[in-house]
């Protein structure tokens, strides 16, 4: 977004700079993303994250090597991603990023593509993660990516939310495992439930997984802050305590 970071002393004026910018006064007015008839993220994006009553699954590494598609690099974004109440297949796809010790990206995708370029995308992730307080000068946001259904799986399984979610819990347990972080965010608009029925009064999702060892915090998708800029207020605040963690860890 172009806005510089600058450190002041005082800790109100070092929070008012951080919120800057995260929040950009020049962001673009907000975009129309042209769907088809039947609903799209962007057209959800009023909607409140809604939570899920289903228990937490345990994290499994079951099917995990036969299951997982991982590519490598992606120079854009998937054209798979969203779970659709009128479909019968549940669909998504994440992006994974390992950024230090403190902290890992899961970035849900856009379904129907994006009238974004991939730049503008990691260009909003490298400033939130700057105001969060981790050094993004040498990082390469290199990338994978985890999918479902999972390629090569003709037969889908009854019930696949169950399936999914051990999918995808055997596939951010193995990551942690090769290279610990103390947080994982998670950019997720239509997938939250997936993760967590575990949301604080506020409404946000910010908690710790006793069995991994990690936080794990959920707010809106990336691509929903570029269409819907004011949109950015809210996640910011959702955010303040992975900050705290962040900068006093």
């Amino acid at each position: 977004m172009g806005i510089e970071l600058f450190y002041p002393t005082d800790d109100a004026q070092t929070e008012k700079a951080k919120r800057a910018m995260f929040i950009s006064e020049n962001d673009p007015k907000p975009q129309t993303i042209a769907c088809p008839k039947g609903g799209s993220a962007a057209e959800e994006t009023s909607q409140r994250i809604q939570g899920d009553s289903s228990v937490e699954p345990k994290f499994s590494d079951q099917l995990i090597d036969k299951e997982i598609r991982v590519k490598k690099n992606p120079s854009d974004l998937n054209n798979d991603g969203a779970t659709n109440e009128y479909e019968s297949t549940l669909s998504f796809s994440l992006n994974y990023y390992f950024l230090s010790d403190k902290l890992a990206v899961l970035e849900e995708t856009t379904k129907n593509g994006s009238v974004f370029h991939r730049k503008e995308y990691l260009d909003l992730l490298r400033n939130i993660v700057s105001a969060l307080g981790i050094d993004v000068k040498s990082q390469s946001f290199n990338t994978e990516s985890v999918s479902w259904p999972v390629a090569g799986v003709f037969s889908l399984p009854t019930d696949q939310k169950s399936a999914a979610q051990q999918m995808l819990y055997g596939y951010i347990r193995r990551k942690s495992q090769e290279a610990q972080f103390a947080n994982l965010l998670i950019f997720a608009d239509t997938i939250p439930h997936l993760f967590t029925s575990e949301r604080k009064a506020d409404g946000t999702y910010d908690y710790f997984n006793e069995a991994e060892g990690f936080h794990l915090t959920i707010c809106q998708a990336l691509g929903e802050m570029l269409a819907h800029p004011e949109l950015k207020r809210s996640v910011w605040n959702s955010l303040q305590e992975l900050r705290k963690r962040i900068m006093f860890s």
